[in-house]
């Protein structure tokens, strides 16, 4: 496992992590709100420890105490896209940037600002709409807003209970180009799915057995498959749900009794189409563990990445090579650093 570990001060970094995923498509979401826009293609080429003068960083946002829960996407006219909160004011903000400029735009004003369950995730669909799911905390609902290329519209998607932490969006890899979210009904513990199949949103429960769907992350494989990673918090579990067009499939995936398993997952697919899921195991107070589960089509395997460090708010993706790249933050020095399996 090589490591490419990045020397940030932790104020630097504590305002960029948030969960990155890949979905079919390949759009990738990056953790960094201050952008570091594509820092890991950088560090591909050189091992070791990098400086920060490799880095091109750039404050998009200044106005007020601005840029938790970060998501990073980019459209297909190549604009890189954040969503993220503003804490001051308890808003949702988008940021873009076309090649020359960055804008900055408020998206709902009256969303709130909670702590790390409010994510946001971003993404693009196939005729270049902008995508956000996130949680409204003032109404403890799970949202969502669309960019037509005009204006942006936002829906409460799933206002029963208090619904829509831990948010993730994707869309689907066939030609429909669904939108599905994952998040968690805090109210009664589950999982949830929510599916736009162009013309309404349906909302069903993935898994209700116990307090399940902390830390979700979503994708779908080529057969268009959908693959959802999650935290199983009553029994401290890494669960997987699969969905085959028909039903799903729950497995428990890392059960790991010396400590709580499954936070900060994060899930894709390899260019072998084998599922790839990054999550913490934490061992202690200020002890844990960095992980891959790597399921082949027929076993899932499991193997430390970093167990130096709190290696807390994983990403993973895989690059056109079959790299496997983890993105995490070390708590333990207060750096930004990424690990590469090839």
């Amino acid at each position: 496992m090589g490591r490419y570990t990045v020397n940030l001060h932790l104020y630097f970094v504590m305002n960029f992590f948030s969960k990155l995923s890949q979905n079919k498509n390949k759009k990738r979401r990056f953790p960094f709100l201050n952008v570091i826009l594509f820092a890991l293609l950088l560090l591909l080429s050189t091992k070791g420890t990098v400086n920060a003068e490799s880095w091109i960083t750039t404050t998009i946002d200044s106005e007020g105490e601005v840029g938790d829960n970060t998501s990073i996407a980019v459209d297909l006219y190549n604009n890189y896209l954040i969503s993220y909160i503003d804490k001051t004011n308890g808003a949702l903000k988008f940021a873009k940037y076309d090649g020359n400029t960055w804008t900055t735009t408020i998206v709902d004003a009256t969303c709130g600002a909670y702590y790390d369950a409010q994510d946001t995730s971003i993404t693009v669909d196939d005729d270049n709409n902008y995508l956000i799911s996130y949680y409204d905390s003032n109404n403890q609902d799970l949202k969502f807003a669309k960019y037509d290329g005009n204006s942006w519209s936002t829906t409460t998607i799933d206002s029963t209970g208090n619904v829509g932490l831990f948010p993730d969006i994707t869309t689907t890899s066939d030609i429909n180009d669904h939108y599905l979210i994952s998040y968690l009904n805090h109210t009664n513990g589950d999982l949830k799915l929510a599916k736009y199949d162009g013309n309404t949103w349906t909302t069903s429960v993935i898994d209700s057995s116990g307090y399940v769907g902390r830390y979700s992350s979503i994708t779908t494989d080529k057969d268009n498959n959908y693959l959802v990673s999650y935290s199983d918090s009553s029994n401290y579990d890494l669960k997987f749900a699969k969905y085959d067009g028909s039903s799903w499939t729950i497995t428990v995936v890392d059960n790991d009794t010396q400590g709580y398993v499954g936070w900060d997952t994060s899930i894709t697919t390899d260019n072998d189409n084998n599922y790839l899921i990054s999550y913490y195991q934490s061992t202690g107070s200020y002890s844990g563990i960095l992980k891959l589960a790597k399921y082949n089509g027929t076993s899932w395997s499991i193997e430390g990445i970093d167990d130096q460090s709190l290696a807390r708010y994983s990403s993973l993706t895989v690059d056109q090579d079959n790299n496997y790249l983890v993105s995490y933050t070390n708590f333990t020095d207060g750096y930004l650093n990424i690990a590469k399996y090839d």
